[in-house]
């Protein structure tokens, strides 16, 4: 990974640069951004273990179905992508919610 210098004069790399600029360093900065890295990594391996898929990614492979006379339109949207799109905006704001929560507790 590149080397960046950041503001403060310490050495980082990509990843800790860009969790700088995005204001997830504090005060104690290694503890907050390892415990921010265990729940990505937390996160990931739930959504990989339950086979969840993304609306978009899993979209390409049901209108593919559609376009090849496989399944019908009404098929796919209702009992395919609806629910999928479903998921991922309920997950995305509890996700979003979690991180954005886990960045200023320290200061409520």
């Amino acid at each position: 990974m590149p080397v960046h210098s950041c503001p403060r004069g310490r050495q980082q790399t990509s990843l800790g640069h860009f969790l700088t600029l995005r204001g997830v360093n504090s005060r104690n900065g290694k503890n907050r951004t390892l415990r921010i890295l265990r729940l990505y990594s937390r996160i990931g391996r739930a959504l990989a273990a339950g086979g969840f898929t993304h609306v978009i990614a899993g979209s390409n492979e049901i209108f593919t179905l559609v376009l090849n006379g496989v399944m019908n339109i009404f098929t796919a949207l209702i009992y395919h992508i609806s629910p999928v799109l479903i998921g991922n905006i309920l997950g995305g704001t509890g996700l979003f919610a979690m991180l954005a929560f886990g960045q200023i507790q320290e200061e409520m």
